[in-house]
């Protein structure tokens, strides 16, 4: 008598993949309702506070957990989302170099949005690394008035040149504008758009946790985030004021005729005189600073109380008027135009 064949089990095999794909959706679902509850413009009351609460019900959190803060360390952080990229990293054939201290701090926040933070812009720099290249990683101890941080470096070595078009897209995306949303779909890199939000999101929920994030591309298609991470305790300082973003541009009056006059190299390099200038009349770089010189402008954008908006301007406006810049070794004056703008 032949004995039986034991019965396959395909369809528990069937349902641990299902399982498998259904959470992982459950966690893209978390990941996307925790940005837009952090990008929602104004404070949760009434239906929308309502609506979020059953939500969260719904995708099995509640927003404190994930909010609980404590020291952690930020190395081993780092160690997490560097495996976690492993495919990433494979794909395009990337490396990354660490420069790290002796010693590093334990920072103070939320060790579960810190991991999402820096896997999010781990994914966003080396989008834009070529091939074959390495991703810079660095750490440094600072000390400010309130007490010690860490500031994390993460930049790409070498990538594709941006055009300043591209750049500002990149830019004004971070900032959640939509002042260049006409530019054309040629005009983007895969991947701009995706990118820029996601570092917006990330210097927003920085901010919550007492941080600081900006970045900066050049021309040549570098690009650079910097963090300042609290190595102090920031729960007990007192709630922060209300701040708002602003958008200044100062455009270089007459810049087709300083083209025609100077070239196209000297009359960039103006604007990365002024450009430079600017810098020192600001709170560079927490306040952010971009030159744009195909266009003759330069953008700063920066926080302030309601009410105080025009403190910046003011004062850059008053020193560009007596300010002389060079071209060669002849001191010219230049014109500028001006536009302040909220940004939303």
């Amino acid at each position: 008598m032949s004995k039986k064949k034991p019965a396959r089990r395909k369809p528990m095999k069937k349902l641990k993949t299902a399982a498998q794909k259904e959470s992982k959706r459950l966690e893209e679902l978390r990941e996307l309702f925790l940005r837009l509850k952090n990008l929602w413009p104004t404070p949760l009351s009434g239906d929308a506070a309502r609506l979020f609460e059953q939500t969260e019900v719904k995708l099995g959190f509640h927003s404190k957990k994930k909010s609980e803060t404590h020291f952690f360390d930020l190395l081993t952080q780092l160690k997490r989302v560097f495996a976690k990229q492993d495919m990433l990293f494979l794909r395009r054939q990337l490396t990354y170099q660490l420069a790290i201290p002796d010693s590093v701090p334990e920072i103070f926040g939320s060790s579960e949005e810190m991991a999402q933070i820096l896997s999010d812009l781990v994914v966003g720099v080396c989008k834009f690394a070529p091939r074959k290249s390495a991703l810079e990683v660095s750490l440094k101890n600072l000390q400010t008035r309130l007490g010690s941080v860490v500031e994390l470096k993460l930049a790409n070595v070498g990538s594709q040149a941006f055009s300043d078009a591209q750049r500002q897209h990149l830019f004004d995306q971070f900032y959640r504008t939509a002042s260049l949303d006409s530019l054309s779909s040629e005009a983007k890199p895969h991947g701009m758009e995706e990118t820029g939000g996601s570092i917006a999101y990330c210097r927003e929920l920085l901010k919550k946790q007492g941080g600081q994030l900006w970045f900066e591309v050049s021309k040549e298609g570098r690009m650079e985030v910097t963090l300042i991470l609290p190595a102090y305790d920031t729960s007990a300082l007192p709630a922060p004021t209300s701040r708002i973003s602003y958008k200044y541009e100062i455009h270089v009056r007459d810049f087709a005729k300083l083209r025609q006059r100077f070239g196209v190299d000297r009359s960039q390099r103006l604007v990365g005189q002024v450009e430079h200038f600017i810098r020192t009349l600001v709170r560079f770089p927490v306040d952010y600073v971009l030159s744009f010189p195909d266009k003759g402008q330069v953008v700063v954008v920066y926080e302030s109380q309601e009410g105080s908006a025009q403190t910046v301007p003011a004062r850059v406006s008053q020193r560009l008027k007596t300010e002389s810049f060079r071209v060669g070794h002849k001191p010219t004056q230049l014109g500028f135009a001006y536009q302040l703008s909220r940004l939303v």
